[in-house]
């Protein structure tokens, strides 16, 4: 997924990570995406932190 398309790498994510399918954050609309794609980041961020970080 390096180096591709933001919404197909936040779709992938979303469903490997949450079960959603890549439709549902097709259909999302520009607003939410950019916000979701936040929650992705600040989600792997606090992954990387052992304490929960953010």
């Amino acid at each position: 997924m390096d180096g591709g398309d933001p919404d197909t790498a936040l779709a992938y994510y979303m469903f490997v990570n949450h079960g959603w399918r890549p439709s549902v954050v097709s259909e999302l609309p520009a607003r939410e995406l950019i916000l979701l794609e936040l929650f992705m980041l600040k989600e792997i961020e606090a992954r990387k932190n052992p304490n929960g970080g953010g």
